[in-house]
């Protein structure tokens, strides 16, 4: 029962799980009436084996050494939020149920267990602990007063590449932004994951001939010779003769290589992942680099050829095809993939005379040209003077081939970097689909992303395409900024005026004010009271969402009312969507018919006759459908009626429904000119924060500045704003 296990770094006792199993093929039950099973064990650990078999000894949770990481695959999902939460998850775990059938075996006291029989607070305990230790590695927020867990992308990484707390939080003192490739073996094989691996006394020598060999380990600097004789050291040693493929005399480091390799490859991946979301260029090439190193086993150094030579399905074919003299007369010429296809033009004769070896010319180009490698092409526009609208696009430049490249896309990371501030502006995986038919091309793949930038430019940024699968295969494209032009810089936003709330009185209208149950308008209502119920010229208010938009179209449409005489003049309501139309009909057909006004809803589900549109007095529409009614205005009554057109989120003006918003308002502005008897359509423009709100704002024909200046008036008791 004596065998060696890599994880633990020794021999351990064969589980009991595996026992039974053996034992369970002695004396099937529907072939033989009697079985008969041995074990062969050492006397120190018969008696465990007995008490397991015999005694029936009860299953104990292994939870609580790794509750921490299981808290945070949790939080990581978003089905714990709250130590309240995490005691509900835990309360339905199998550690529950044994921590009410044997506490003492879990650490809890006698007396504890005794008064609180549910161990409702114990498990507390164990939470919050968690939480802690989650908390310290910034694997999660917590905090400690209200119990709220909150994860971090840290964290987020952590549950998805399996990692221990414990590895996170060396991760987090040891990695740095300029680390060298020794620096980052030493931190890769630094994780609790290798913690076990101590040198033995029989492995030494062949360990110190490994490090000697600068074939088994290339990577060399101070501090992996210091970590020799602890468990890093000998992993690092390990990790890099796996990927130089150096032979192993002993059975227990070739195990150990084997245990290092995998789980050095996921490490690796979720220290990639934690540089680009701390948006380091230099760090997170040389850790995707090491992490396809390992994975092929294939150095960054060594030419990117020898991964198609390795597809080959028999030794001898690959030995034919691809010989090693020629390989290393490849590398040893420094005949990039570039040279060979570019400076070369891929010529099989000329490649077969530089690596003295005719015959395998041909197999070289073949296998530079399988290599999966694009063609990068940028197009960069100003959208502000710290936002960018970038295109990029990607042309594959090999051939695909099934054999190699498989059925499924070619995944690529692609980033755009500052070079001289050595920050990741942007970053994300694109997926290159195969040809839709065999024998045919790829197609391009262009991505369209903003990436937020600070004032001055960089002379140029930097495009940066590799493969997540193939060493060597990375293409670098040079995006300048001196010719781009930046849009003119935008004059300050508008002061706010000091203003104390306005109370719903001063509509001096009961009516109206029977609208509200509040008492006070909100400081941007009253901000923008005076410019909308007090005047008759085009608004553009931008206010974050739940600012009380909505209130300020009342307001505009109060007005109207108040103005409108004994003429039939209409209100326009254009919504962006018909979700929204609906939830304005709801809101507002109770509260105008109480004032003996009609409301409508006029979109593609609700098409209303034209005798019902001339009684309305509220219409609530979308931009399509009242273009559609605009474009005949001299024909159509309705359209020459509208007096106030209210358009709520005109920031879509710069998305797909843009050209039908501009056309709106453009129309409006035309039909005023061109009728005489027409009435100017007032606009009111509803929005977030924009960043060319002045651009906006004179297109609509505002005036600049504040909607009127203000005078504060101070009486007796109270304290109110008067408009002057």
């Amino acid at each position: 029962t004596d065998i060696y296990d890599p994880q633990r770094g020794g021999n351990v006792d064969l589980s009991m799980l595996d026992v039974l199993q053996i034992f369970g093929r002695a004396g099937r039950p529907q072939f033989d009436d009697f079985g008969e099973a041995t074990l062969l064990t050492t006397s120190k650990a018969l008696p465990d084996y007995l008490r397991k078999l015999a005694r029936a000894a009860p299953i104990e949770s292994c939870l609580v050494p790794r509750l921490a990481d299981a808290l945070n695959a949790e939080v990581s999902a978003g089905t714990v939020s709250s130590i309240r939460d995490a005691d509900r998850w835990l309360d339905h775990t199998f550690l529950a149920v044994r921590l009410r059938r044997n506490p003492l075996a879990y650490g809890c006291s006698y007396d504890q267990a005794q008064e609180d029989p549910r161990m409702g607070r114990f498990r507390d305990t164990l939470l919050r602990q968690a939480a802690r230790k989650l908390d310290e590695a910034r694997m999660c927020r917590y905090d400690r007063r209200s119990g709220a867990v909150a994860g971090t992308e840290v964290g987020r990484v952590g549950s998805h590449y399996y990692l221990r707390h414990e590895s996170v939080r060396e991760f987090n003192d040891k990695l740095r932004q300029h680390a060298t490739d020794a620096d980052i073996l030493a931190v890769v094989c630094g994780a609790y994951e290798f913690e076990q691996l101590k040198p033995r006394a029989d492995e030494v020598g062949e360990l110190d001939r490994l490090r000697d060999s600068e074939g088994a380990c290339p990577v060399r600097s101070e501090k992996l010779t210091a970590l020799a004789d602890e468990p890093a050291g000998k992993a690092a040693t390990l990790l890099q003769a796996h990927v130089s493929r150096a032979p192993f005399s002993a059975f227990t480091l070739s195990s150990d290589a084997a245990y290092v390799a995998k789980n050095a490859a996921r490490v690796c991946r979720a220290l990639f992942e934690m540089a680009l979301r701390a948006h380091w260029p230099s760090l997170a090439e040389r850790l995707l680099a090491l992490a396809k190193a390992v994975e092929r086993r294939l150095w960054w150094f060594q030419h990117p050829a020898r991964q198609v030579a390795d597809l080959e399905p028999h030794v001898q074919a690959r030995r034919q095809k691809f010989p090693e003299e020629a390989l290393r007369q490849l590398e040893a010429q420094r005949l990039t993939v570039e040279r060979v296809l570019d400076d070369l033009n891929g010529d099989a004769r000329e490649v077969g005379a530089l690596v003295r070896h005719q015959k395998a010319g041909p197999n070289l180009v073949r296998a530079c040209r399988a290599l999966p490698n694009v063609a990068l092409d940028c197009d960069v526009r100003p959208i502000t003077r710290t936002v960018l609208r970038v295109a990029l696009t990607l042309t594959p430049t090999y051939a695909w081939d099934a054999r190699l490249h498989g059925l499924g896309p070619e995944p690529f990371w692609v980033w755009v970097e500052d070079a001289v501030a050595e920050r990741i502006h942007h970053c994300e995986l694109a997926l290159l689909h195969p040809p839709k038919r065999r024998g045919g091309r790829q197609e391009p793949l262009t991505l369209h992303f903003t990436m937020a930038v600070k004032e001055p430019l960089p002379p140029q940024f930097y495009a940066r395409a590799q493969s997540d699968r193939w060493v060597g295969c990375a293409s670098l494209l040079e995006v300048s900024t001196t010719n781009l032009k930046l849009p003119a810089a935008a004059p300050p936003h508008t002061d706010l005026l000091p203003l104390r709330p306005l109370p719903v009185a001063a509509l001096g209208d009961a009516r109206f004010e029977a609208f509200y149950r509040f008492s006070h308008f909100n400081p941007v209502q009253t901000q923008v009271f005076h410019a909308l119920y007090r005047t008759d010229g085009n608004v553009l208010v931008g206010a974050p969402t739940g600012s009380g938009k909505t209130c300020l179209a009342e307001l505009a449409i109060f007005r109207l009312l108040q103005n409108r005489g004994d003429e039939k003049l209409k209100a326009v309501y254009v919504a962006p969507l018909k979700a929204l139309a609906r939830e304005r009909l709801k809101d507002w057909t109770p509260k105008f018919g109480a004032l003996g006004l009609t409301v409508l809803e006029l979109t593609g589900d609700a098409a209303p006759d034209a005798r019902r549109l001339k009684k309305a007095d509220v219409l609530i529409t979308t931009p399509e459908k009242w273009d559609g009614v605009t474009r005949q205005w001299k024909r159509r009554d309705v359209a020459r009626a509208a007096a106030l057109m209210i358009l709520d989120e005109v920031h879509l003006l710069g998305e797909d429904r843009g050209p039908v918003l501009e056309a709106l308002v453009s129309r409006s502005r035309f039909m005023s000119l061109k009728d005489e008897q027409h009435r100017a359509c007032r606009v009111v423009a509803l929005s977030t924060a924009l960043a060319n709100a002045h651009d906006l704002a004179a297109w609509l024909g505002l005036p600049r500045g504040n909607p009127a200046p203000v005078a504060r008036q101070i009486s007796p008791g109270r304290e109110h704003a008067r408009f002057t």
